[in-house]
């Protein structure tokens, strides 16, 4: 670990003003219009955005520019595609939405493996969180061959030291856009990407897929278990979905890495591998029960002084954790009070500015926890209002002002695949 340097007060505060205004700018923070409206097809390589108030076309039913070259052909690909999905059936209400989410995934996944989160140029890469839920997404609506091979993008761009960069170009080359480093979770979604894949599987196809990801298995494991060898069973401070530099662990850093332990476990015992997925548990009940002791007293906030709580609350419900203990679900029952904006969806914590905006991907990690957890009721409220707040060429945009306008990028894929996901469970 590199030594700290000491610095006046007034520098470490600009330094830490600009630090969250940067961050802020590279997130579409400070902008709040609607970039695009939808992403269109227009050859099977290319992409289109399609921006607000354009007079573009589709192809009914798909997300292929009507006027694209060979329009009907890759028209007709992804109906193809579409119809062999298992499109969760939750009432006709919801139906549209599920069927544009689905489209909208397939769009921004390229043949290579490379979920994109979005077609704007500042989200036209892959982040490995996003990954994770696309690839969870398309396994379980019965795409596994879309989903392993994004989890085999994933192994490809790994380090081999199991950690992943924030996010990657999406050519396959490893190679980080920015500067924005090393982001641990990571290599916790990664693993829970692996399980999430194999679990949809017919149970005689597991081990096959397994053993062509069992680098990215083996490696992410034993960097989780590295992680948290030590007294305080904890993994060192890192930035996670805030994307923000950070001194202390926060729960959006354990939570992933904790459902990686889990993953591991269940991949392991898959392939009667015994010894590896006994190391794995024991890691992960030392991390289970680090979370418990540092954070429960906080009522699981994003750090263990207590601080105000965060969407991370979620990586501790199923359906990404194994199980959700009853001071979690206690803490989660206050989500709505606390992180709630003015339009009706939610802010990414209690502590995100109070600036009037949603963020879609967050209010839906509360619908999917919700049917994950038998709140039917809740989650079907929550679908129903991200319903209500997508463009008009039906995209999930990543943010919904203060007015109930979207906004920022359309589709984000992130909320596409919780969407999916949250369909699939209140189907089940």
């Amino acid at each position: 670990m590199r030594s700290r340097r000491s610095y006046p007060l007034a520098v470490l505060g600009c330094i830490a003003i600009v630090a969250v205004v940067m961050a802020s700018f590279r997130s579409g923070e400070a902008e709040t219009g609607l970039y695009t409206e939808a992403v269109a097809i227009t050859s099977a390589d290319e992409r289109l955005m399609v921006r607000e108030g354009a007079s573009a076309e589709f192809v009914p039913g798909t997300r292929v520019l009507s006027d694209a070259d060979s329009a009907d052909e890759l028209a007709e690909e992804q109906l193809s595609w579409l119809d062999g999905a298992t499109v969760p059936d939750i009432g006709s209400g919801y139906s549209d939405m599920i069927e544009t989410a689905l489209l909208d995934l397939h769009t921004l996944t390229l043949d290579n493996g490379a979920a994109l989160a979005g077609w704007s140029s500042r989200w036209r890469y892959v982040w490995p969180r996003d990954a994770a839920f696309i690839a969870a997404a398309l396994a379980s609506v019965d795409h596994d061959d879309d989903a392993a091979r994004i989890v085999h993008f994933l192994q490809d761009v790994q380090g081999d030291d199991g950690l992943f960069e924030a996010r990657y170009v999406p050519d396959g080359s490893g190679e980080p856009p920015d500067d924005r480093g090393i982001q641990l979770d990571g290599t916790g979604w990664a693993l829970w990407a692996v399980a999430q894949t194999a679990e949809n599987m017919p149970a005689a196809e597991r081990p096959q897929f397994i053993d062509t990801v069992r680098m990215l298995v083996d490696r992410s494991t034993r960097a989780i278990l590295r992680m948290i060898d030590n007294e305080q069973a904890l993994p060192p401070p890192s930035p996670d979905f805030w994307e923000l530099s950070e001194d202390e662990v926060t729960l959006g850093t354990v939570g992933p890495l904790l459902a990686g332990l889990e993953s591991a476990a269940k991949i392991y015992g898959w392939i009667d591998d015994a010894a590896a997925a006994d190391r794995a548990a024991h890691g992960a009940g030392r991390l289970r029960a680090a979370v418990h002791r540092e954070f429960g007293p906080g009522g699981y906030a994003r750090y263990a002084d207590g601080s105000d709580r965060d969407a991370a609350l979620f990586y501790l419900v199923p359906p990404v954790a194994e199980s959700v203990h009853p001071d979690v679900r206690d803490a989660w029952a206050h989500v709505p009070d606390e992180m709630r904006r003015r339009a009706g969806g939610l802010a990414p914590g209690a502590g995100w500015r109070d600036d009037g905006v949603s963020w879609t991907p967050h209010t839906a990690m509360y619908a999917l926890t919700a049917a994950a957890m038998g709140e039917d009721a809740i989650a079907r409220e929550t679908l129903m209002w991200l319903d209500e707040h997508r463009t008009v060429r039906g995209a999930l945009p990543e943010k919904v002002l203060g007015d109930g306008s979207p906004a920022a990028v359309a589709p984000l894929s992130w909320t596409a695949a919780i969407v999916v996901l949250t369909a699939v469970e209140l189907a089940d």
